[in-house]
């Protein structure tokens, strides 16, 4: 059990010295994105764009809900009653209605998948091309300045608990972005 220990501890302590003996530097890529011209643009059109289809989608849904709820309260749905169970009971004009009601189910699903589509392709067009610039600049960075790791603080988020400032190296990709 001791050399168990020793031997963890060891392990712990190489992995330590192997973390310091590594060129790091650090950035933000939110802040290099914002600074990249036409990038934040971009950015608020596709996510208004994404805003105004999310908002269509949940009025219509919430519409074909309402219209299948007003026509099957007529019935009294028992507790636990499905869909396919509680159309038996219906008239067939009704039964007509809910297949009307669930085409319309299926047209929005298609809408919908429609819209991922179009998004998707939004920021393949308008948005990706930045953050690939982006990650271009980090690589070629990172090479010229022999840096093993560059961390993102973003992502990083609360996790490191103080940063050297000496290696933050935003404000150099920046100036190589421009």
């Amino acid at each position: 059990m001791r050399h168990l220990k020793s031997l963890m501890t060891s392990a712990l302590l190489c992995s330590a010295l192997l973390c310091t003996a590594q060129n790091m530097g650090y950035l933000s890529r939110t802040k290099i994105l914002e600074q990249m011209k036409g990038y934040t643009g971009q950015a608020k059109a596709l996510d208004s764009t994404k805003i105004a289809y999310q908002k269509e989608i949940e009025g219509t849904k919430r519409a074909i809900d309402e219209k299948l709820s007003s026509l099957s309260v007529v019935y009294k749905p028992l507790p636990g009653e499905d869909l396919p169970t509680l159309k038996q009971r219906m008239n067939k004009v009704d039964q007509e209605r809910l297949k009307l009601l669930e085409d319309e189910n299926k047209m929005l699903e298609n809408r919908i998948a429609g819209y991922n589509s179009i998004l998707e392709q939004k920021y393949k067009t308008d948005v990706a091309t930045y953050i690939e610039k982006l990650n271009a600049a980090i690589e070629a960075y990172a090479k010229k300045n022999r840096l093993d790791v560059v961390w993102d603080t973003d992502t990083l988020g609360s996790a490191a608990a103080w940063l050297n400032k000496a290696k933050d190296i935003t404000a150099g990709i920046t100036d190589l972005l421009k």
